[in-house]
């Protein structure tokens, strides 16, 4: 049987030599990290004048082309919810716009209003997307056409496809849905790009 001091003792040396191992592990980490920061601050301190110049012009470049872009796609009706009043606007908006969202409503249903106020704060988010609404009832050819049976109706449109309908709320989460309910029903059916 084994003594209980030559066990507390074997587990000491055996806490020793564990801690000596994180410590030696700890160290090293640190001196990597060291490294890698020092590599990083000697990668900037390299950049003369000219380097920092061009990336200057580089950004500033690329934030001239976001800005053209968002502008051309204010022009086509992003970036705001926008009410159509035909078919003929509906299917040129559906062409002239990759993604589209395109929201079925009634003026006297309440739960419209719900979605037409999420839809607007969505369509000032995702200037990608294209946020249209179009009455049910002065539209009966197309509601026909897309099969439109229930208000509210989102139907979602992908490079002039349909590519889904959410009919009611349900999908959305309900009447008391919010803005990030709708996104996520919109990532679903890739509508909107999944969150990084």
């Amino acid at each position: 049987m084994a003594n209980p001091a030559s066990a507390a003792v074997l587990q000491q040396r055996v806490e020793e030599q564990i801690l000596r191992a994180l410590e030696e592990k700890e160290a090293h980490l640190d001196a990597a990290l060291e490294a890698a920061n020092a590599e990083q601050a000697q990668k900037y301190a390299d950049l003369n004048d000219d380097d920092l110049e061009e990336l200057r012009e580089r950004r500033k470049r690329q934030l001239q082309q976001q800005q053209l872009r968002r502008e051309k796609m204010r022009e086509k009706g992003h970036g705001g919810l926008q009410e159509l009043h035909d078919e003929k606007a509906f299917f040129q908006a559906a062409r002239e716009s990759k993604k589209l969202v395109a929201h079925f409503f009634r003026p006297s249903n309440r739960m419209c209003e719900i979605v037409d106020a999420r839809l607007a704060q969505m369509a000032h988010r995702h200037m990608d997307v294209r946020c249209i609404k179009i009455n049910a009832e002065k539209s009966p050819f197309l509601a026909e056409r897309l099969k439109i049976w229930c208000l509210p109706t989102l139907v979602l449109v992908i490079d002039g496809k349909t590519e889904h309908s959410i009919v009611g709320l349900d999908e959305l989460g309900g009447e008391k849905f919010t803005l990030d309910d709708l996104e996520d029903a919109l990532r679903r059916w890739n509508v909107l790009p999944e969150e990084k």
